[in-house]
């Protein structure tokens, strides 16, 4: 309702810091509701709405914090399913390795 309500006070075609805020609280909960799709979709939204009042080549917190919540979704295919994050990806990979490790140590040992 608070967003309906914003836009209705600055109009739904303003580019305003309470709206972006508001959208970027809502991609939040999406994300940790485990809905990926609509936090992206929002957090998008708020990203595209910050540049739009702050600039592009802004370090606001605000943009950080935008940036910083894409970074923590996983990937999606062009279907919209789910993939591996490359995060999740760097610690199999880890494990991977560090596995192999210990199985030629054991050889040695042998």
């Amino acid at each position: 309702k608070s967003i309906e309500m914003l836009y209705k006070f600055h109009g739904r075609d303003s580019a305003h810091p309470d709206i972006a805020r508001c959208l970027g609280n809502l991609a939040n909960v999406y994300y940790l509701q485990s809905d990926y799709a609509k936090a992206r979709h929002h957090v998008n939204k708020s990203l595209a709405m910050f540049y739009k009042v702050f600039g592009k080549d802004s370090a606001h917190p605000d943009i950080s914090s935008c940036v910083r919540l894409l970074s923590k979704l996983p990937e999606t295919t062009t279907h919209g399913n789910e993939i591996e994050s490359s995060t999740t990806k760097r610690q199999s990979n880890v494990q991977c390795t560090k596995s192999s490790k210990r199985r030629k140590l054991d050889k040695m040992d042998r």
